[in-house]
């Protein structure tokens, strides 16, 4: 965590979840020890979030699944969608994660919350 980042203040409770999921989704299913990584920095006007892990990864299709909002007939990723709903609503940012990921390479989720007001 970089100094400059230590002092602001984000909505609870939106690191958890994607802790939880690098551990249960992407360490986890590798069947051996794991590295999850988070960290914070301020860049320009934004708070720069992330969470690596160097578990599974994913697909394109998988990742094109558990980014679209969930329904009835699909197979989401609840806690991952409404983590991004949560914070798009908040902050009034619709481009506020990102995911990179790569099957057998990990996955790196960074969300950038601007500073402004």
């Amino acid at each position: 965590l970089e100094e400059p980042a230590l002092s602001i203040q984000v909505l609870k409770l939106i690191l958890q979840p994607l802790v939880e999921n690098a551990l249960y989704h992407g360490i986890k299913p590798k069947g051996e020890k794991g590295h999850i990584t988070v960290a914070a920095k301020v860049e320009k006007d934004f708070l720069i979030l992330s969470v690596a892990d160097d578990g599974v990864g994913m697909s394109p299709e998988r990742l094109g699944k558990i980014t679209t909002p969930p329904s009835k007939a699909q197979n989401n990723s609840f806690g991952l969608w409404g983590t991004i709903e949560r914070l798009r609503i908040f902050y009034g940012v619709e481009d506020i994660l990102r995911i990179e990921t790569a099957v057998g390479k990990g996955t790196i989720i960074t969300i950038h919350i601007p500073l402004k007001g």
